[in-house]
């Protein structure tokens, strides 16, 4: 399956995101998706290829994009989430999940929307099939998301241009996962920080380019653990929520235990 429900939520903002928020911007559905898509530098994109190179036969079920504003309504948010349930129940069984998230979306509802969402999906698929998810940049990611999806890959670039490259990484660790290559499993570390390295620019030496460098210089492959690639999304600043509060940077690693 590939799916997509985005949002970055401003907890600060008045303004609530509806169900008509989403279409408003991309709500798409079924093969509609793949048209919408099919040809750019986007995730969705990236998946669609990889699917292809890869002898995949992908279901498209549902891709949700609002402008950045309020919480997500619970109206909004079970409709995303359930048209991707019943994706999963009508259309499988799947061998693996690729979706593209934000990271930050806040509900009415539930403080962590793409953990509520993804502990849903688990709650469906189990635990053997493989979720691999993209992230922004500016995600916050909690401790629920790193456990319940074993693939983690979050964009490197602000002003954003490497989604598609993200996505196919993301695509790529699931073949081999499908292969019985690799074992991948993400965990989730923070350090305290003020303000998100920049907000995460990369388009100069600054902050985020230096945390990236040490990044990578920590994600050789491991003699004992196999291969890890971390990441370093800031996080979204206009938000208030408890996991927020104290703690900012984040370092996002997919290990893959050699199969």
């Amino acid at each position: 399956m590939i799916a997509g429900f985005m949002h970055e939520t401003n907890t600060f903002s008045g303004l609530p995101t509806s169900l008509e928020s989403f279409r408003a911007r991309d709500l798409r559905y079924g093969d509609d998706v793949k048209k919408l898509f099919r040809g750019t530098k986007t995730e969705i994109a990236a998946f669609l290829d990889a699917a292809e190179a890869f002898d995949w036969q992908p279901v498209t079920p549902v891709f949700a994009n609002a402008t950045p504003s309020g919480k997500v309504d619970e109206e909004a948010f079970r409709h995303v989430a359930d048209t991707i349930i019943a994706s999963i129940r009508d259309d499988g069984p799947f061998d693996a999940l690729l979706l593209a998230l934000h990271g930050a979306m806040v509900g009415t509802h539930v403080d962590d929307g793409e953990g509520a969402l993804l502990e849903e999906i688990r709650a469906v698929i189990g635990r053997d099939v493989p979720i691999a998810a993209t992230l922004d940049l500016h995600a916050n990611v909690t401790d629920r998301m790193a456990e319940l999806a074993d693939i983690i890959v979050v964009y490197r670039t602000y002003p954003h241009v490497d989604q598609y490259d993200v996505a196919r990484e993301a695509a790529g660790l699931v073949q081999r996962t499908l292969r019985g290559e690799i074992k991948p499993s993400t965990t989730v570390a923070r350090g305290a920080m003020l303000d998100g390295a920049d907000h995460g620019r990369t388009t100069r030496q600054g902050p985020m380019t230096e945390l990236l460098t040490r990044a990578e210089s920590k994600s050789p492959t491991h003699p004992v653990v196999g291969e890890r690639r971390r990441r370093v999304p800031v996080g979204r600043y206009r938000r208030d929520w408890p996991e927020r509060r104290d703690r900012q940077r984040r370092t996002v690693t997919t290990g893959a235990e050699m199969g």
